[in-house]
C-alpha cells in the first residue's frame, strides 16, 4: 500500500506568554499580574504548565485560582493540553511590605512537553505609603 500525505507540514507547538501588571502600587497594597500562555502552533502543545515567582518584598495576598504553592517559593498552574490558538489566562495577586520599595517582579515561565520554555517578565514600582489623607478636626 502507498500512502500519499499533501499539504504543508504542522507547524513545531508554539507557545507564547505576556505578563502584565500596573505600573505603580503603594506600599502595602495589592498588586495583580495577569500571565497569558497561547499556543501559536498548529499541533495541540501537551502537559503545559505555568510558573511564577513571589517576588522578594511580597508575598501572597488569598488564594491561588487553580494553582499550586511550590517549595521553591514559586507558584505553578497545571494547564495541560492548549489547542491551537487556544489561550490559557491565570492571575496572582500579591501584596508589598510596608517597606518596599523601587522595582519588584520577576519572570513567569511556561512550557510543555512538545513545546519549549518561553518566558516574560513584569515589574512593578512600589512608592511609599500614602500620607494620610482628611482634615483633623481643631478645639479650643
Amino acid at each position: 500500500a502507498t500512502v500519499t500525505v499533501t499539504g504543508p507540514a504542522p507547524t513545531p507547538t508554539r507557545l507564547s506568554i505576556t505578563k502584565t501588571g500596573p505600573k505603580t502600587v503603594r506600599a502595602g497594597n495589592t498588586v495583580t499580574f495577569t500571565i497569558r500562555v497561547r499556543n501559536n502552533g498548529t499541533v495541540p502543545a501537551t502537559n503545559v504548565v505555568i510558573t511564577d515567582c513571589i517576588p522578594s518584598r511580597t508575598s501572597l495576598a488569598g488564594r491561588l485560582a487553580n494553582g499550586r504553592l511550590r517549595k521553591n517559593g514559586r507558584v505553578g498552574w497545571q494547564v495541560g493540553t492548549l489547542q491551537p490558538g487556544q489561550t490559557r489566562v491565570v492571575r496572582i495577586v500579591l501584596r508589598t511590605d510596608r517597606d518596599a520599595r523601587g522595582l519588584v517582579g520577576c519572570a513567569a515561565n511556561a512550557s510543555g512537553a512538545n513545546a519549549p520554555t518561553v518566558r516574560a517578565t513584569a515589574r512593578v514600582r512600589v512608592l511609599g505609603v500614602a500620607a494620610p489623607t482628611g482634615r483633623a478636626r481643631v478645639t479650643g
